[in-house]
Parts: structure tokens; C-alpha cells; sequence
């Protein structure tokens, strides 16, 4: 929330140096709520996140997706958003060769085999990262 009014900016300035922007929601899983958005907060968070959209629509810079964003806003506003896709649709694969299937899992698995008979069903829904959002709109709007 301590960079909202900034991401406008950070969009022109990956037009200026000839780069591309990715955002990413922040996601509490460490249980830090101070940078989390307030009720009164939500109105502030809906119209900056429509600027971004509106930017995306004139220019290529923004990576995210409208999937992205509408569930950005969602996830921001204090909603999980289940049904993530981990160990099924994405996979970490760390440079020992591990295996993790969410990027903020602790258990490492040493085979896909593994992770598919180990990790199970997966309902999470507390993070909204766009490595997350991205897998899931391709594998969701087939």
C-alpha cells in the first residue's frame, strides 16, 4: 500500500527505459498485515488499479492481465482467491534440482511424481502472485 500512488510512475518509467512492468499483489504470508490495505483504503486501491488498466489498454508495458488485475483487486481487497493451481499447472524447481510446488512452500520433493502423489488437491487462496495468475489463466480460459 506504501507505493500505490507510484505505480503510475513506475509504468511511464518502463516506457522511457524500453522495458516491461510485472506487478505483483503483497501477499501476507508471514502473517504481516501492516502492509495490507484498510476498508477506507478500498476506494483509494479501485481507481488506481483502473488507471493500470486503462494504461495497459494504450501501451505494452504492463505485463499483468485484466484475469490479473480484477483479481488483484479482489485479493487486495482482504478475499482469497482458491483453487490455486500449484503442483499441477506450476512448479518451482530449485538450483539443487528440488522441487517445490508454490514458490513460498517449505517441503521440497525430489520428483514430479512425488509432488503429484504428495501435495494433493490444493484450495489455497493466500496469495495472488502473477506467477500464480498467470498459470491459472492459461490453464483457466482454455
Amino acid at each position: 500500500k506504501e507505493n500505490l500512488h507510484d505505480l503510475v510512475r513506475i509504468v511511464e518509467l518502463g516506457k522511457e527505459w524500453g522495458v516491461r512492468v510485472q506487478f505483483n499483489a503483497y501477499t501476507p504470508r508471514n502473517g504481516n498485515r501492516e502492509h495490507c490495505f484498510t476498508l477506507e483504503q478500498y476506494p483509494e486501491l479501485e481507481k488506481e488499479l483502473q488507471i493500470l488498466r486503462d494504461l495497459r489498454k494504450r501501451n505494452r508495458t504492463i505485463l499483468n492481465s485484466d484475469f490479473y488485475f480484477e483479481r488483484a483487486e479482489q485479493f487486495l481487497m482482504g478475499k482469497e482467491i482458491h483453487g490455486c493451481q500449484a503442483g499441477r499447472t506450476l512448479l518451482w524447481i530449485t538450483p539443487d534440482g528440488k522441487y517445490k510446488p508454490c514458490v513460498d512452500g517449505k517441503k521440497l520433493y525430489t520428483s514430479f511424481q512425488e509432488v503429484r502423489e504428495s501435495f494433493g488437491t490444493n484450495n489455497c487462496g493466500k496469495c495472488w502472485y502473477s506467477c500464480r495468475a498467470g498459470s491459472e489463466e492459461l490453464t483457466l480460459k482454455r
